[in-house]
């Protein structure tokens, strides 16, 4: 898991997400609803969808993944894009 202690800062235009300002890492806020009596909104971290990584997702767009993922996806399709 990652050890950054987040900064998170709201996404314009997507309601309750939050991206931390020093490692990209994507959240929402989960509400919770009871009264007075009920527990203060938490972050969740969106995880890695990647098997057994458990780092915290800095995309979302078509998958989520993780900082060293995506930049592992995005080098795949620069190599298909030039040699195909």
């Amino acid at each position: 898991m990652s050890d950054c202690a987040h900064s998170w800062k709201p996404i314009p235009a997507w309601n309750a997400r939050y991206r931390c300002e020093w490692c990209f890492a994507l959240a929402y806020k989960c509400l919770v609803n009871g009264g007075s009596q009920g527990r203060q909104a938490a972050m969740r971290v969106y995880l890695c969808e990647r098997k057994a990584c458990g780092e915290p997702a800095v995309t979302h767009k078509d998958n989520q993944l993780c900082q060293t993922h995506f930049a592992e996806k995005k080098a795949k399709e620069e190599t298909a894009r030039r040699s195909g």
